[in-house]
């Protein structure tokens, strides 16, 4: 059978299994469209069957369904809803969500105000947690890489925050106690950054101390050694000393005094040298004898006066009241030893002296045996004579 073209062909409208379907073979180039003959098994064996078709169609619609779900709207719907910020628009297609964070990413990364916000939320979990760091010093909000270091930790639960080393260049507030598991704990550069610096440290402990500074103004003293004795002295006690000029060799000659403080005042107001002080040096006169002198004016040549005198008390008061010489005295009234005028004021004849008309007078005699005078009455003279 010659070739025909399609179009010349009749139409049928049932095709049996072993019916051949004619098509126009285009292998030439279609310069002359041949015809072929293929089965109907054979041409059908490339195309889905009807059954498989609705298989298809049914798994199809479960993923559809799937992936409106995945979509968080309903099937079929046009819109991705209603959202909470600002950033996506309400019931925007994909396409526009996506353009949306697009605009707002990249104005992030160019510094606009979302770059500057971060969510947060409070954690209180007994775990470890790294602090982050940026690598720039940022004027204005920008994209940075967050950095975290092993070294710096901080626990929620715990409240306790780990550094390695710790620069503060500003000032330090402490609410509560500060433990510090050093011995050299604080070193002071002070206000010359040099090689010299003072550090504070202490002694090992050997049991709790309690170490604690003055309610005043002021700087602390030190000691010049590593010392476990504690000073007992009370500060009040301590500024006995505020003002003492003397040196170490002149407070040491109290080493050994065991004189009261009532004792030490009798010195007080006391001008004499260390050389007129010694001359007491080996006096074992009592307060009572050396009180003797109290009052005394007499210089130390007068005093010596007394050096070889051997008279008791007695014998020396019996000067008492004497105001002139005792020889010029005793010249005076016995120059010539015989001489009755230089024993009696009047020689002249007088009336014989009584009282209630007795005789009033007595003779002088001289005892021979000692040449001491005696008074006599008359009567003895009568009977001698």
């Amino acid at each position: 059978m010659a070739s025909k073209k399609l179009s010349a062909l009749t139409a049928i409208t049932s095709v049996g299994s072993d019916d051949l379907v004619y098509v126009a073979d285009t292998a030439d180039g279609g310069s002359t469209y041949a015809s072929k003959k293929v089965t109907k098994a054979n041409f059908l064996s490339e195309y889905i069957t009807s059954a498989a078709a609705t298989t298809l169609a049914t798994n199809n619609e479960t993923h559809i369904d799937n992936l409106a779900t995945l979509t968080g709207v309903a099937k079929d719907a046009t819109g991705l809803g209603t959202f909470t910020g600002s950033t996506i628009s309400d019931a925007s297609d994909i396409k526009t969500a996506l353009q949306d964070l697009e605009t707002a990413a990249e104005a992030a990364q160019a510094g606009s105000a979302v770059a500057d916000r971060t969510k947060t939320q409070t954690d209180s979990t007994n775990a470890t947690r790294y602090v982050t760091f940026v690598g720039d010093d940022n004027a204005s909000a920008t994209s940075e890489t967050v950095f975290t270091d092993a070294g710096i930790t901080y626990n929620p639960s715990t409240n306790t925050l780990n550094v390695g080393n710790l620069a503060v260049a500003g000032t330090t507030t402490t609410v509560d106690t500060v433990t510090m598991q050093a011995a050299n704990a604080i070193v002071f550069e002070g206000a010359t950054a040099d090689d010299f610096e003072s550090t504070l440290t202490i002694i090992d402990p050997t049991a709790d101390r309690t170490i604690k500074l003055p309610n005043v103004s002021g700087c602390v003293p030190v000691l010049a050694a590593d010392s476990a004795t504690a000073i007992t002295a009370t500060p009040a006690e301590l500024n006995v000393l505020d003002g003492i000029t003397a040196s170490v060799a002149e407070l040491n000659l109290l080493d050994g005094v065991t004189s009261s403080t009532a004792e030490l005042n009798i010195l007080d107001g006391v001008t004499a040298t260390a050389a007129e002080i010694n001359i007491l040096d080996g006096v074992t006169s009592t307060a009572a004898e050396l009180n003797l002198l109290d009052g005394v004016t007499a210089t130390t040549a007068e005093l010596n006066l007394l050096d070889g005198v051997t008279a008791t008390t007695t014998e020396l008061n019996y000067v008492d009241g004497v105001t002139s010489s005792i020889q010029t005295q005793l010249n005076a009234k016995t120059a010539d030893g015989d001489n009755v005028n230089n024993l009696v004021g009047n020689t002249s004849a007088d009336t014989c002296p009584t009282s209630g008309g007795v005789d009033n007078y007595l003779f002088l005699v001289v005892d021979k045996s000692d040449g001491s005078l005696k008074a006599i009455d008359k009567t003895f003279i009568e009977a001698e004579g």
